[in-house]
């Protein structure tokens, strides 16, 4: 998308108004192509990639023609639908928190007596996700997996509890991730103070995440 911003400013120079808008209309529809894995990372690129288009369609207007200014609307308006934060949330716990029962699974049954090996799974499977969540704009505290250790009871079958705990809220979420401006803010702070308020740790470790992103895509929208 950036490329096609250098791209659509030179083909302006050259008096080529419909190169301009092919480029710019092909780094939009690519965006939202992007976000088709419905993982938030790639609806946080596609977020980052329609507002460089968009500043960049904004600084070249004066230099677009009418006529080529409505086929820039209509390539937008035909491009495929946008990927939202609230649907990211099914994909984020298939592809993390199933993923960690699984593997807990495998541990459990390849570790039959042993509990504290199965443990020392766990942390590893933990470990890497908490150290470095790729939405978490600061580092989670470094007792982090003292404190799911310790409110699971140091058992696995208390961690796959503790994630099991966590699908009613991921129905509120989904919930309140789709609501518009003015009522997604009030509804996401009662959300959130239950979340600081659970006993359950998971929930204030990797809930806050969701709260940065919706922001950024109501500014998108």
């Amino acid at each position: 998308v950036q490329a096609a911003k250098f791209r659509a400013l030179w083909a302006l120079q050259q008096g080529r108004q419909a190169d301009a808008r092919e480029d710019l209309v092909a780094a939009f529809v690519l965006g939202r192509n992007v976000a088709r894995d419905g993982t938030l990372i790639a609806v946080l690129v596609q977020q980052a990639m329609e507002s460089i288009d968009c500043r960049t369609v904004a600084e070249l207007f004066g230099q677009l023609s009418p006529e080529n200014l409505q086929q820039l609307l209509d390539g937008f308006d035909a491009a495929p639908a946008r990927r939202t934060v609230a649907e990211c949330v099914p994909t984020e716990k298939a592809c993390f928190l199933n993923w960690i029962l699984r593997r807990i699974e495998a541990l459990q049954q390849a570790n039959p007596g042993d509990d504290a090996k199965v443990m020392k799974g766990v942390h590893e499977l933990f470990a890497g996700v908490l150290d470095a969540p790729a939405e978490q704009a600061e580092p989670l505290p470094a007792n982090s997996w003292e404190r799911i250790a310790q409110a699971a009871g140091g058992t696995s079958a208390g961690v796959v509890r503790l994630i099991n705990d966590l699908e009613p809220f991921e129905q509120q979420l989904a919930v309140v991730l789709a609501l518009p401006h003015g009522e997604y803010e009030s509804r996401m702070e009662q959300l959130m103070a239950e979340v600081q308020r659970s006993p359950n740790p998971l929930l204030s470790l990797l809930f806050p995440a969701w709260e940065k992103v919706r922001p950024r895509e109501l500014m998108a929208l």
